[in-house]
């Protein structure tokens, strides 16, 4: 799976280029991208990403 980082009201989101879904939001840029890299090299899921960790009810943007 891939991921990228989109810049999108001054939140940097983690987005599954396949599904188009936000993984992660931070208003702390390094973060945003490190985990990213850290997806893209393997260390996330095998296949996309469960509903479960994308449930936007109970996601919250990080403010590190």
């Amino acid at each position: 799976m891939d991921y990228k980082v989109k810049k999108e009201d001054n939140q940097f989101k983690v987005i599954e280029t396949k599904t188009d879904k936000i993984i992660y939001e931070s208003v702390d840029e390094k973060k945003a991208r490190e985990l990213a890299r850290k997806w893209n090299l393997g260390g996330g899921f095998s296949g996309w990403t469960p509903t479960f960790f994308l449930d936007e009810h109970k996601f919250q943007p990080q403010t590190d």
